[in-house]
């Protein structure tokens, strides 16, 4: 097959990890990282991350308590839970197989919304208004986890009610929120004295849920910090719960390793009388497994315990030894209870002035491992509250493992590819891009294209796609062990007939130029670019495609080239006759002493420096456009058809530059007194049509004008109407003139080509349009002696 080469690479800045397992991983790029601490940690099938904790911002962007990161550890700035974040400390998060996520902790507040303690979240970050957030809890939530099998939520912490209802600690939540009453916790959890929260829960295969906290019993039957519940909210009397074989004190952190056996975590160092320092691992039925064996374990207390993918156990807390050997705040160890000597962890963590601490750690299928708490650096280096650290030694290469991502901005014979590096096999990538080919499983010995190399993310445009065509498209990335490619995407690029107009040649400046086309709504076609622009824009701050800026009715003289002369002497006529720009700091701001409204309107204005044919879009065609924008912003501008991208401008005033990415700005056809209608677009404001001093210098996109070869008029001493317009699939021609001469009708596109003809019966007539796309036609009202014309939207 042909071998499209399209390389883009601009540099060879290698994004490499050093291998040693227990080493930070480089391709996760924090910045400065969480200003306060992280407390949990959880991923989604697509490998983003959502973190949680007590902080405010993240990398220098305000985000309070929760955020999510792309693999790459940049922020994902599609999920965002609103400017004033959440109020207080998550504790934990859980995501649901369709991504949306449930989040827990002591969090009163999520954005302007109050929350007692648990709220559900949208992919996006927006609160789901089908779960109940009125569940008022006396007390924050320390530890959440969820039943797969029936959705339904279980929570424990320090509250002793839920909407008034006795629950001790424990409690458990229909999917939908409300409190489950089938699960009866009688008394729940009490104490010596006082409080006896829960902070740690576990939902085991068999759906019994395990219990770790500080509590002495349970429905008032001695269950010592650890007990094991059932679906009804029974104690578990298979489970070893009796004071004499409980445990000394708290328990933080609770896992299950693959052949069924617990793990516990957390201050403890007496387990059923016997030692077992902060770590201990019990057999299913809650007795101590006498293989494992931790020795003199953890100096400190136990936050966090993870199995990894090799049947090992990720450990984090607030220690700076495990059995004497320097591990500060995580380390993992076998699955026999020794320490893991291949993850070297160095120096550890540190907090300047304070004892460091891992709260929350995950650890990915790669054995690569999130740590969060409260540091400031690992391995001497600065990594505030987070770092990604390498799961695998030097002696595990493999090819890199990609995501593909689903292409955008999708046209008759071009598309945005997108694709990740998700885990680079331990070794620097040395070339990332995308391959397609119209048989499925492309490879790099069909078409490709590479990109430079930066970031684990990364998209191009790709060009010379044939339309109407279904294509298969993978991403790829080679390291030393070879090509890694993504999973398949597949998707059809648009039908010239249904998205482009063909191509326009002119000459602009003095030279030819070829600009391509795209149809609007109702199938208007536009110019794909500004006039001056060299291409079509590849984002919405594509400096590249920039055009030239045009004062309000002026011709292209060569004023509006960027960087051209200024003068400020006003012009007395519509055609100052030089290439200057006019500039014009006093009122009215006018580049022309005599205003002219009609220098810019309609197809055969006087000063109209579009091509042939076209001309500059009046303010109600800009409107209806907008309205089909995914939303006003700049980033629905740039996903529509037309690519309107930030353009800069220049000054009336002094005639200095806007920056590109500050503002896009398209004149209008539209005027009035001294002003004239512009698009104007700004940086997280909505999309509006405002007044703009003529002076000013702005981009122009030209539209075609429907009227070329074809007028409405008006037949004498009759009348036609037709109804609906728009219309869907049908239309009725209500015509009141004399039928005794033969009538026809027809209906034109709007470049005069006839789609539907016949002959007019009765003064009214129902004429089927179902098979009309949508956009602008003509209906076309003919006798022996005269003939009227009507315009007809298309509109399904």
């Amino acid at each position: 097959m042909k071998r499209a080469f399209l390389s883009l690479l601009l540099g060879l800045c290698l994004n490499s990890v050093i291998g040693q397992s227990g080493n930070i991983d480089t391709s996760f790029h924090i910045g400065t990282g969480f200003s306060a601490t992280v407390t949990a940690i959880a991923k989604q099938p697509d490998n983003k991350i959502i973190v949680g904790g007590l902080f405010t911002s993240y990398n220098g962007t305000s985000y309070k308590s929760l955020v999510r990161l792309k693999p790459n550890g940049t922020i994902d700035s599609t999920f965002h839970v609103g400017t004033n974040g959440i109020n207080g400390t998550i504790k934990s998060i859980y995501v649901l197989p369709d991504t949306s996520i449930i989040v827990a902790g002591g969090i009163s507040m999520v954005n302007t919304t109050s929350v007692y303690g648990i709220v559900k979240l949208d992919k996006n970050g927006n609160i789901d208004p089908s779960f109940n957030i009125s569940n008022s809890l006396d007390g924050g939530i320390n530890a959440m986890d969820v039943d797969v099998l029936t959705g339904k939520i279980y929570i424990g912490g320090n509250f002793t009610t839920v909407n008034g209802t006795p629950s001790k600690h424990i409690a458990r939540l229909l999917p939908n929120g409300d409190l489950d009453n089938s699960f009866v916790v009688g008394s729940g959890f009490t104490g010596m004295f006082g409080s006896a929260p829960v902070y740690s829960l576990l939902v085991q295969a068999d759906q019994k849920l395990l219990v770790g906290g500080d509590f002495m019993y349970y429905q008032g039957l001695i269950a010592s910090k650890l007990c094991r519940i059932k679906q009804n909210g029974d104690v578990d009397t298979a489970f070893v719960t009796n004071l004499s074989s409980g445990f000394d004190n708290i328990i933080r952190a609770i896992e299950q390793m693959a052949d069924g056996k617990i793990l516990v975590g957390g201050d403890f160092t007496v387990c059923q009388g016997s030692t077992y320092n902060k770590i201990a691992c019990l057999n299913s039925d809650g007795s101590p497994n006498t293989s494992f064996d931790v020795a003199g374990g953890p100096s400190g207390s136990v936050y966090s315990l993870k199995k990894t993918p090799n049947n090992k156990i990720m450990v984090g807390g607030s220690f700076n030894f495990f059995n004497g050997v320097m591990d500060r705040a995580l380390v993992r160890i076998n699955a026999n209870g020794t320490r893991d000597a291949n993850f070297a962890t160095g120096t550890g963590f540190t907090q300047t002035g304070n004892a460091p601490i891992v709260y929350a750690t995950y650890v990915s299928t790669d054995s690569s491992v999130f740590a969060g708490g409260y540091f400031d650096k690992y391995q001497d280096s600065s990594y505030l509250n987070i770092v990604k650290i390498v799961g695998k030694g030097n002696s595990t290469l493999t090819i890199p493992t990609l995501t593909t991502n689903i292409p955008t901005l999708i046209t008759n014979n071009s598309a945005k590819f997108w694709g990740e590096v998700i885990d680079n096999g331990n070794s620097a990538i040395l070339e990332n891009g995308v391959c397609w080919s119209t048989s499925a499983n492309p490879s790099i010995s069909d078409n490709f294209a590479s990109t430079s190399i930066g970031s684990n993310a990364f998209n191009l445009f790709v060009y010379n796609l044939q339309d109407t065509t279904r294509y298969y498209v993978r991403a790829y990335a080679r390291n030393s062990e070879g090509y890694g490619y993504g999973d398949e995407i597949t998707f059809k690029t648009r039908s010239n007939e249904n998205y482009t107009c063909g191509e326009v040649t002119f000459t602009y400046n003095g030279i030819p130029v070829t600009y391509g086309t795209v149809k609007g709504k109702y199938g208007r076609c536009w110019l794909d670019r500004d006039l001056g622009s060299s291409r079509v824009a590849e984002s919405a701050n594509d400096a590249l495609a920039k055009g030239d800026y045009f004062q309000w009715g002026r011709l292209a003289d060569g004023h509006q080239l960027y960087g051209s002369d200024t003068t400020s002497e006003l012009s007395t006529t519509s055609n100052p006759g030089h290439s200057k720009f006019i500039v014009s700091p006093n009122a009215p701001n006018n580049w022309m002493t005599t205003d002219d409204n009609s220098l810019w309107e309609g197809l055969n204005a006087p000063n109209n420096p579009c091509p042939s044919g076209w001309r500059i879009p009046t303010q109600s065609e800009f409107l209806e456009e907008m309205s089909i924008w995914e939303d006003n912003t700049i980033n629905g501008a740039f996903n529509s058809s037309l690519r309107l991208h930030y353009t800069g401008a220049r000054s009336y005033n002094l005639g200095g530059g806007y920056p590109i990415n500050t503002l896009a700005v398209y004149w209008t056809s539209s005027a009035s007194n001294d002003n004239a209608k512009l698009l104007s677009i700004e940086p997280s404001v909505t999309a509006v049509i405002a007044n703009g001093k003529k002076a000013f210098g702005a981009s122009v996109r030209c539209i075609k004008d429907y009227t070329v070869g074809i007028e409405e008029s008006k037949l004498q001493n009759s009348t036609l109407s037709i109804y609906p317009n728009p219309a869907n699939s049908s239309i009725t021609i209500n015509y009141s003139g004399d039928l005794s001469e033969t009538t026809s009708f027809a209906i034109s596109n709007y470049l005069g080509q006839e789609l539907l003809r016949g002959t007019l019966l009765s003064n009214t007539t129902t004429i089927n349009v179902g098979n009309l796309s949508n956009g602008i036609y003509f209906v076309k009202i003919r006798t022996n002696k005269n003939q009227e014309i009507q315009r007809l939207v298309i509109q399904k």
